[in-house]
């Protein structure tokens, strides 16, 4: 897509989920960081000290196309 045109314009966002409120996401650069220290004690253990999360990713064309990418944190 040209440059400086909404099309070009992408926006990142976290899908909802049970961990997606232990991290934040940069609308603009799509940079994910968590909120605090990860406790592997307080995950199921079934889910092996890994969290996953969908992050989507967005332009701002009319009507707007979207992707989504699913990503794993191990917590050791």
């Amino acid at each position: 897509d040209d440059p400086n045109t909404p099309n070009s314009k992408i926006e990142y966002r976290i899908d909802d989920s049970p961990f997606s409120s232990n991290f934040t996401i940069d609308k603009n650069t799509g940079v994910l960081t968590n909120n605090g220290l990860l406790d592997r004690e307080a995950i199921d253990p079934a889910l092996d000290g890994r969290i996953e999360l969908t992050v989507i990713a967005s332009d701002m064309g009319t009507p707007p196309k979207s992707s989504s990418a699913n990503v794993t944190i191990n917590i050791g």
